[in-house]
C-alpha cells in the first residue's frame, strides 16, 4: 500500500507491490523478482512478475549487539535491588493495575541481574502479577498503558496479555475496510500463555486494516511479541503483521507512515510506504505456531532489527530513521486470507527476551 510521506534516508532498496494490490493504497505495480533458492511460494494469489536484485540493503555483518544493560529491573521498596524472581507478596499501596498481592510470575522475574542481560517478563501464573512495592514500577503492572495482567519491565509504555473483556488501556483499536470484518476478539481456544489472546479473525475478499495502536516509550525501543498465524507468513503476495508508526494513537492508516513487518517475494521483510528493505536469508513464520518476535526501532539512526524465535531475520541499518509516536499490532491484509492471534505484547525501552 503506498502512502505519502517517504522520510528515511536514501540508499534503501525500492520495490512496489503488485498491481493486485487493492485500491486504499494507491499501490504502485512492478516489483522485483525472487532470488533463485530459498523458500518455495506459498501464495495463491499476489505478484506474479517482475525482477529482484539480490541482497537487498546493507546486510547484517555479524549479528546483533546485545542491548545496553538491558533494563534496570521494577524498583524495589527501598529502591536499587531488582525484583526477586517467582514474584513478591503485594505490598500496601503501588500495586500496579490489575494486581492483586501474591503470585509470582512464571515468566522470569523482572530486571533479575543489574546490568547487560535482558529482562525476561510473561503472564503471572496466578492470575495478577506479583505486586509492585509501594513507590515505583511493579513487576505486575505497566508504567504506561496496558492491563497488568503480565509482569511489565521498568519504563514499559505497554504491556499485556488480553486477559480482560476490553482492549487494555492507553491502546486504540483502528479499522479500515469492508463492513463486516472490522473486529477483533479474545480467543479462549489458542492462548499461548493465560487463558485467551487477542484474535483477528481470517476475512476473505479484499483489503483490511485492523491494528491495535499502543503507545511508545521514546524514539528508540524494543518489542516483545507471540504471534500465530493461521497461514505460514512469508509469501508472495504483500501484507503486514505490525509496526512502528510515525502517527499518534489516534492516527489512521492515511495519517501515518509504518515501518511494516511484511511479507513478500516468498519471505519477511520491511516495507514502508513501498520502500522495501529485503534481507540477505529468507524467513517465513510457520503456520499454527506460536512465535516470539524481538523487535528494535531506533527513530534517530533509522537501525531497525527483527529476531523470530531468538535468530536475528532482519538487520536495516539506516533504514527509517523516523519520529515514532506509536506501535501498532494486527493484520494489515493487501492480498491473504489469514487470522492471526497476538499474546503477551510489551513495548519498553530495553529488551525483552522471550520465555
Amino acid at each position: 500500500m503506498t502512502r505519502a510521506l517517504p522520510w528515511f534516508a536514501a540508499g534503501i532498496l525500492t520495490l512496489a507491490c503488485s498491481s493486485d494490490d487493492p485500491a486504499p493504497g494507491n499501490v504502485s505495480t512492478g516489483g522485483a523478482a525472487a532470488t533463485t533458492g530459498g523458500v518455495a511460494p506459498m501464495s495463491t494469489g499476489g505478484t506474479t512478475g517482475g525482477s529482484r536484485t539480490t541482497g537487498g540493503a546493507a546486510p547484517s555483518t555479524g549479528g546483533v549487539a546485545p542491548s545496553n544493560g538491558g533494563t534496570t529491573g521494577g524498583s524495589a521498596p527501598t529502591g536499587g535491588a531488582p525484583v526477586a524472581s517467582g514474584g513478591v507478596a503485594g505490598s500496601t499501596g503501588g500495586a500496579a493495575p490489575g494486581a492483586s498481592g501474591a503470585g509470582g510470575t512464571s515468566g522470569g522475574s523482572d530486571g533479575s541481574g543489574g546490568g547487560g542481560a535482558p529482562t525476561t517478563a510473561g503472564k503471572s501464573s496466578g492470575g495478577a502479577g506479583g505486586g509492585g512495592a509501594s513507590g515505583g514500577a511493579s513487576a505486575g503492572g505497566p508504567s504506561g498503558g496496558g492491563s497488568g495482567d503480565i509482569a511489565c519491565p521498568a519504563g514499559a509504555s505497554f504491556c499485556s496479555g488480553f486477559e480482560g473483556t476490553a482492549l487494555p488501556a492507553g491502546a486504540k483499536f483502528h479499522a479500515v475496510g469492508p463492513t463486516g470484518a472490522m473486529s477483533y476478539t479474545f480467543d479462549t481456544t489458542n492462548p499461548k500463555f493465560g487463558k485467551q489472546s487477542l484474535s483477528i479473525p481470517e476475512h476473505s475478499g479484499g483489503f483490511y486494516y485492523r491494528a491495535l495502536a499502543v503507545p511508545v516509550p521514546g524514539n528508540d525501543f524494543w518489542v516483545r511479541l507471540y504471534v500465530r498465524v493461521s497461514r505460514a507468513f512469508g509469501d508472495n503476495g504483500h501484507d503486514s503483521l505490525f509496526g512502528a508508526s510515525n502517527g499518534n494513537i489516534d492516527a489512521d492508516v492515511n495519517s501515518e507512515a509504518l515501518v511494516e513487518f511484511s511479507e513478500q517475494f516468498d519471505e519477511v521483510l520491511l516495507n514502508t510506504d513501498d520502500q522495501l528493505f529485503n534481507p540477505e536469508g529468507m524467513s517465513t513464520l510457520t503456520a499454527n505456531d506460536w512465535h516470539c518476535i524481538e523487535a528494535h526501532y531506533e527513530g534517530g539512526s533509522g537501525n531497525v532489527q527483527i529476531f523470530a524465535d531468538g535468530k536475528e531475520i532482519i538487520n536495516a541499518p539506516g533504514y527509517a530513521k523516523a519520529t515514532f509516536q506509536s506501535f501498532r499490532i494486527g493484520y494489515m491484509q493487501y492480498h491473504d486470507t489469514r487470522g492471526v492471534w497476538y499474546d503477551d505484547v510489551i513495548v519498553a525501552p530495553a529488551r525483552v527476551n522471550c520465555e
